[in-house]
């Protein structure tokens, strides 16, 4: 595995971790899972970008039309790795570093200072990377069209789906603060930028 060290975080190349176009949550369950092998997924969490009007704008994206730096995703999923007063976000999709300090991130992607419609206000759900492992379960339904065709091709591995669980990503997505609230938590913009500050004076 082709990795650096950053102040004793590991810095995980993209080559070397598993990639689906449009998959976003799964590529992100995949990376806690690499993650996990190597023992550093305390330090890790899962986030769900997301409104209840499944429209958030997002900078720096790789699907931006031509013209255009930016997408309107329903919802997008990052990694959130945080060890020794550093904090990097792992984006599969970014034209920014991979990973990328997620001050810059934050700049950068989110543009905090834009006056955005209330429509496109974003709201984060963040889940420890153990219980993302644990807990999330999809079939992929959501990717198919009422012919069975799949919106965009499937990823090459089985989905990430547990009978006893059933179908939860929906859940995830939703930005509804009572779902999943035993493992996660929803911030809005102003308290997920408090959140990811209060990171960047902790240790792992």
């Amino acid at each position: 595995m082709s990795n650096c060290e950053t102040k004793d975080c590991i810095i995980l190349s993209k080559y070397d971790c598993d990639y689906t176009p449009m998959y976003c949550e799964e590529n992100i369950w995949k990376l806690c899972k690499k993650v996990s092998a190597l023992d550093e997924l305390n330090c890790c969490s899962a986030v769900f970008i997301s409104n209840k009007n499944r429209m958030v704008p997002l900078w720096k994206q790789r699907a931006a039309a031509a013209g255009r730096d930016y997408v309107i995703w329903d919802y997008h999923v990052i990694l959130l790795y945080s060890k020794s007063g550093l904090v990097f976000v792992y984006d599969f999709d970014t034209t920014l570093t991979f990973p990328c300090d997620a001050q810059t991130y934050w700049t950068e992607t989110i543009r905090p200072e834009l006056n955005l419609d209330a429509n496109y206000h974003r709201c984060f759900r963040v889940i420890s990377g153990s219980h993302y492992l644990q807990h999330f379960s999809s079939d992929r339904s959501h990717m198919l069209e009422t012919n069975g065709n799949h919106k965009a091709l499937p990823p090459p591995w089985p989905p990430i789906y547990d009978p006893g669980i059933g179908n939860n990503l929906h859940s995830f997505i939703s930005m509804d603060s009572h779902l999943l609230e035993n493992i996660s938590k929803v911030y809005d913009e102003n308290s997920f930028s408090e959140f990811i500050n209060e990171q960047l004076r902790s240790e792992c």
